[in-house]
């Protein structure tokens, strides 16, 4: 590892969003009512979980390997007694890592969301369904008037 090398670019500008800071910001304070339209939430959160998973899946390895390279370098430094360039690689350390924590987060929070929508969508499809049938006839009623022209056929024959 370079002494003076940054991390990789894990932060929002770096991360591709389909949502934006805007709408992120409303999904984690609560603020949206999403009855209106479960398709259209539904759809845009699993746009934004392939785009996450995506994301991480390219830099995972390059932040590993950075995260121990960095790990490694405090350590160095901290045996030769330079605490306040260990301290820098600390913080940036410190950064990454709650970057990465925040995006595990949004996963758990579109997954949990993505499985509330799609359980919402099944019932409510289900109520229209109910409401669409149309009423049976018992079986007495469909048969009832066949027995009953039968009948009349066999008194008419003695």
């Amino acid at each position: 590892m370079e002494f003076g090398e940054g991390p990789p670019p894990l932060d929002d500008e770096c991360c591709p969003s389909i949502l934006g800071k805007k709408l992120w910001t409303l999904i984690e304070t609560e603020k949206i009512n999403y009855a209106e339209d479960y398709h259209g939430w539904c759809q845009k959160f699993r746009s934004e979980m392939e785009t996450i998973e995506k994301f991480v899946k390219t830099k995972d390895e390059p932040t590993r390997k950075w995260m121990e390279d960095t790990d490694f370098a405090i350590r160095m430094l901290r045996c030769v007694q330079i605490e306040e360039l260990a301290a820098f690689y600390m913080e940036q350390l410190a950064a990454q890592g709650l970057y990465m924590e925040k995006l595990d987060k949004r996963r758990k929070c579109l997954a949990d969301y993505i499985d509330k929508f799609t359980f919402s969508m099944v019932e409510e499809a289900g109520n229209k369904k109910t409401e669409e049938k149309p009423k049976n006839q018992t079986n007495k009623q469909k048969h009832g008037n066949k027995n009953s022209k039968k009948s009349n056929r066999k008194k008419n024959r003695w």
